[in-house]
């Protein structure tokens, strides 16, 4: 999980350092990146007195449901 969540930051960083404006983007992107962590880690937690398996699944969850935002990705 570790490596997956290195690599699309990785490919995240080198999509928006492209941008018109990369200064802002990757401002941008660094914000975005806190924000999910911080509120995914909440969840997470939250989710585990529940039951052991509903925090993984409800990773799998939300990362297919942003996979879509990729194709908003403009590469020149």
């Amino acid at each position: 999980m570790g490596f997956t969540n290195e690599l699309a930051l990785t490919a995240a960083y080198a999509l928006v350092a492209k941008h018109e404006n990369p200064a802002l983007s990757l401002a941008t992107l660094n914000a975005l990146n806190m924000v999910i962590g911080m509120w995914l880690s909440v969840v997470f937690t939250e989710t585990m007195v529940v039951s052991y398996s509903l925090p993984w699944i409800l990773m799998i969850v939300v990362s297919l449901s942003l996979l879509p935002l990729l194709r908003l990705a403009r590469v020149t």
